[in-house]
């Protein structure tokens, strides 16, 4: 399964050997105008994927790239959460990615410093408004394995319990809408 890549430099972006043991499929992949699909359907078209600078392996899209916005959502476990930091020459560098909409390996929405790879992760950041009379909560795809907690006051009195999901997920993350408790409530991420 090929989905959501830029496939550049070739007029062959699929090669199989002996089609009675195997098939690539795939979506919402990036081919250069002209190029045979096979088997990647919706594909995006154009002339150039609109890398900032390929000769210097900038790979990083520029503002009118038809491949930003158009990747086609995945579960949650097969959505990237991690890319290069800057690219595949900076040696065991990565960034956290905190949306997957972009075709190939850069998301245009991804900034910050690389995190190497005895660095610890960063913790994911929960975001609360209120939306329709509940309380509308959100976090990012890189916390897939996290649960959300609710408690009621924050001086011992109240034990943290696990807010009900599965929680909807989409190419920027996770959500939850919860009820309005009645009084003051607080919510966390906890990893299991």
């Amino acid at each position: 399964v090929v989905s959501n890549n830029i496939i550049f430099g070739t007029t062959l972006p699929i090669l199989i050997e002996d089609p009675i043991r195997g098939s690539v499929q795939g979506t919402n992949n990036w081919l250069q105008a002209g190029v045979s699909p096979g088997g990647l359907i919706a594909s995006i078209f154009s002339l150039a994927p609109g890398f900032q600078n390929a000769a210097t392996f900038d790979y990083t899209l520029t503002a009118g790239s038809s491949a930003i916005g158009t990747a086609a959502p995945l579960t949650p476990g097969l959505r990237p959460t991690r890319e290069y930091f800057q690219n595949q020459i900076v040696a065991r560098g990565f960034r956290t990615r905190l949306s997957a909409r972009d075709l190939g390996a850069l998301e245009t929405t991804t900034v910050g410093a690389g995190i190497g790879p005895t660095d610890p992760p960063p913790s994911p950041v929960l975001s609360a408004q209120f939306i329709g009379g509940n309380v509308a909560l959100a976090w990012p795809l890189t916390a897939s394995g996290f649960v959300l907690e609710q408690i009621t006051a924050l001086d011992g009195s109240a034990a943290w319990t696990a807010v009900p999901g599965p929680y909807p997920n989409s190419a920027v993350g996770f959500s939850a809408a919860v009820p309005p408790p009645g009084g003051a409530a607080f919510y966390r991420l906890a990893k299991p």
